[in-house]
């Protein structure tokens, strides 16, 4: 996430380490830049599979990214196409679900929090009850500190709640967690009956994805939902994340798991979202 790197702001400008400095127009025009490519085609695919119009809620998931996704990087591109896939999957399944009077819902892999607000940004749409479990393992939740976003020139220094205070009504739908993701399931979660809906994001090897995978899976009916990010293959050739890929592939072939993937193009990568439907 490249949060480490700000040393600090001076007179309106980002002061990194390696003596980058950026103003908050730095990062609007990095938002601009994403906002001007061209997704339709991916935006189409999940209007058709989830029964949804982008358009109705395209603005707001691009100003959440504000906040919860767009950096300063070097590595790769800035792609936020997951809040899209979560929020349109979550909706449709809510909307499916009418009996249901409480949703579970489980994210591995909080990082700022994009994913888990456009999470409990379909929940508040669709006026149910629901509680997102988002772990983190890397950055407590109660340490003030620069973001590397937009919102360090509005807010200072800021806990990872305070850095989405503009959406202080989805808020109370999410229970931050900080540790290791097997620990936390295995103790503190251990006793939640049901999980409805997952969107797994954190470690990227095997291992880790393969055990929450199968985790929630024990803890789901048919019908219900695990989203897996970074199923991706770089167009020079090879898979950014193999770990990643295995466990996916292996789970659907162990289980027989009818699945959906969407691939959204950033000019190096074709990054694959994969939603499993038990």
């Amino acid at each position: 996430m490249n949060l480490f790197e700000i040393r600090k702001i001076k007179d309106g400008l980002h002061l990194f380490q390696n003596k980058i400095k950026v103003s908050r127009d730095t990062y609007l025009n990095i938002l601009k830049e994403v906002k001007s490519r061209d997704y339709s085609g991916f935006y189409r695919k999940l209007e058709e599979e989830y029964d949804v119009d982008v358009k109705d809620f395209e603005e707001e998931i691009h100003q959440i990214a504000l906040y919860g996704q767009i950096q300063i990087k070097t590595s790769s591109k800035i792609i936020y196409l997951h809040g899209f896939v979560i929020y349109s999957a979550l909706m449709k399944y809510i909307k499916d679900h009418p009996e249901i009077e409480y949703f579970n819902i489980l994210e591995t892999g909080t990082a700022r929090g994009y994913s888990a607000l456009c999470m409990a940004k379909a929940l508040y749409d669709s006026k149910v009850k629901g509680r997102i479990y988002t772990i983190e393992n890397r950055i407590p939740n109660d340490i003030k500190m620069y973001w590397n976003c937009f919102g360090d020139f509005k807010y200072g220094m800021t806990t990872r709640e305070e850095l989405f205070q503009k959406w202080k009504h989805l808020l109370p739908y999410i229970e931050f967690k900080f540790g290791d993701s097997k620990k936390i399931l295995s103790e503190e979660l251990i006793n939640i009956e049901r999980f409805h809906f997952g969107f797994l994001d954190a470690h990227h090897d095997y291992d880790y994805l393969s055990y929450e995978m199968n985790w929630i899976n024990k803890k789901q009916n048919t019908g219900d939902i695990i989203v897996c990010d970074d199923y991706t293959f770089l167009n020079k050739g090879g898979m950014q994340f193999p770990g990643i890929i295995k466990a996916v592939d292996e789970f659907i072939k162990n289980n027989n798991s009818h699945h959906k993937i969407f691939y959204g193009e950033d000019g190096v990568k074709k990054r694959g979202y994969v939603v499993v439907t038990k």
